[in-house]
């Protein structure tokens, strides 16, 4: 039994926890809320960043190119994506957003900010500079995630 055995029991929970209660509480990024979590990411990372390539959402999201090209074409054919060749090189298809998606991601991104801004208020400042710190630190624990995905760069149990 690891040492860190509570802090993850902890974790996990609470991850998901304030993912989803944002979601319900600031609504869906998208009006037609039938998306699998990795469309929506795509959607979310797409209305944030348009004209990117796959290859680049397919690295941002940890997944592989052909699992995005894959998401793609489904996004495209709901019509919620648009895929444009790139001009300088016809082999690149750029991401974009459909016009009624970029609103519809922009208005969520929006009321989730205010939803968490609310949140944020009514804690007590040590609590928010508690998150603080939480938020750099969860940013360190997702680089150890990500290079615990190659192996050659990091052996389990090792510092």
């Amino acid at each position: 039994m690891s040492a860190h055995e509570p802090l993850i029991d902890a974790l996990l929970p609470a991850l998901g926890s304030v993912r989803r209660t944002l979601r319900r509480v600031a609504g869906s990024a998208v009006r037609d809320d039938t998306l699998t979590a990795a469309e929506r990411e795509v959607v979310l990372l797409v209305g944030r960043r348009p004209a990117r390539p796959v290859s680049d959402v397919a690295q941002d999201l940890g997944l592989a190119p052909n699992t995005v090209s894959t998401i793609v074409s489904r996004l495209v054919a709901r019509g919620l994506l648009v895929r444009d060749t790139d001009p300088a090189d016809r082999r690149v298809g750029r991401l974009s957003l459909t016009p009624s998606a970029q609103e519809s991601a922009d208005a969520a991104r929006a009321r989730r900010r205010e939803v968490l801004a609310a949140a944020l208020d009514a804690l007590d400042p040590p609590q928010v500079e508690q998150l603080r710190a939480g938020v750099t630190a969860l940013g360190a624990l997702a680089e150890q995630l990500e290079r615990a995905g190659r192996p050659d760069e990091v052996r389990v149990g090792a510092r």
